[in-house]
Parts: C-alpha cells; structure tokens; sequence
C-alpha cells in the first residue's frame, strides 16, 4: 500500500508514504532508482524490528535510508495488544520478568544483527561493555549485566539505545551516500547484504 500528497501545484508529488510491515525489495530498488535523487520525502511506517527473510535474527536497520527512504517508524501494535501485555506482566514473578529481560534483542551496529541478550550473556559474559559494540549514551553507560539486572528497564533501555543508534548510524549512511561508497559500506553489515542479495 502506497501513500502519497500532492502539493497545491498539481501533479506534483512533494511527499510519499510507504506500507512497510512486509518489506518488497523490488518496490525499494524502484524507489531508490527513481525517487532518491527528486525532492519527495519518503516516510516507511509499520517498518518491523526484525524481518522474516533473515530468520529475525537480523534488520534493515538504517538501511532504509540506501533505498532513499527519509524517515520511518517502527510497527505498532494495537492497544488491546499493549493492555494484554501490561495486564500479563503485572501476573509474572520476579523470576518469569529476569527471563523476559534476557529474551530482550540487542541490535548490533557492526552487522546489524539482533541477537537476544541471553546469547551476548553466553558470547562474552555478563561484564561485556555494551559501548564495545555501540557508542550511544545507553550502551556507554551499560554492561550486559548491567542492562538485564535492572529488567524492569531493559527494554526501556533496549529501544532507547535503537533509536540512538539509528541516529548514529544515519550519519553514517549519510557521509557513505555523498562519497558514493554507500554499497561498500552496506556490503560490510551481514544482515542487510543478505536482504539485498
């Protein structure tokens, strides 16, 4: 599904919004082929955290921005979704809410995966500074045991540092984009070279 606003001068599309809960690279490649380099701003909404074509253990990230796209959020659930969630949680005990903490997945800025925290936990131990992996203020102030022993906050914690790195890496992507080497570098994150290839 695709959206789009015209401006008082007619036929001119000034910007476009795109359905995206199932992404269609096609559709992508069209956009950054013929719609990059005009002045419309492209909005994705729906944009999964994690998407199905890379078994979820991996996301686009900011890889959005390759295709040209300008802005985007994330899917949101409805608010009987988010009331169920509230209502299951207040039933859980302390020891059922460390393991959701650990269940929490992590995006990591070097492939963009999206390992979940018990894997870190087994990876590197629970004294592994999460700023080895990313440089935003969340990750700079955390461990991993840090973030999953305050687990009424990890996933407070765990979106807040997302959107933190999603600015970070915007830059990134951008300064990659002016030098033409923006294929080089999204050739260097794992899962983003899987989704394209």
């Amino acid at each position: 599904m695709i959206f789009f606003q015209v401006t008082k001068k007619k036929n001119k599309i000034d910007c476009f919004g795109l359905y995206s809960r199932y992404p269609n690279v096609p559709l992508l490649e069209k956009l950054k082929s013929e719609l990059q380099s005009k002045d419309i701003w492209i909005h994705a909404f729906s944009v999964p955290h994690t998407y199905s074509q890379l078994n979820y253990e991996g996301t686009l990230g900011i890889l959005n921005n390759y295709y040209g796209i300008d802005t985007f959020n994330h899917f949101v659930a409805h608010p009987k979704v988010a009331k169920k969630y509230v209502l299951d949680r207040k039933e859980m005990d302390e020891e059922e809410k460390k393991e959701e903490a650990q269940s929490g997945k992590f995006l990591k800025p070097d492939n963009y995966g999206t390992p979940e925290f018990v894997n870190l936990e087994r990876q590197y131990g629970l004294d592994k500074d999460l700023s080895d992996f990313c440089k935003c203020d969340v990750c700079k102030k955390n461990t991993i045991n840090t973030m999953l022993s305050d687990y009424e906050y990890t996933h407070l914690n765990e979106r807040s540092h997302e959107t933190l790195f999603y600015a970070l890496e915007s830059e990134n992507i951008r300064e990659n984009i002016e030098k033409k080497e923006e294929k080089e570098y999204i050739n260097s994150k794992e899962y983003p070279r899987k989704f394209i290839h």
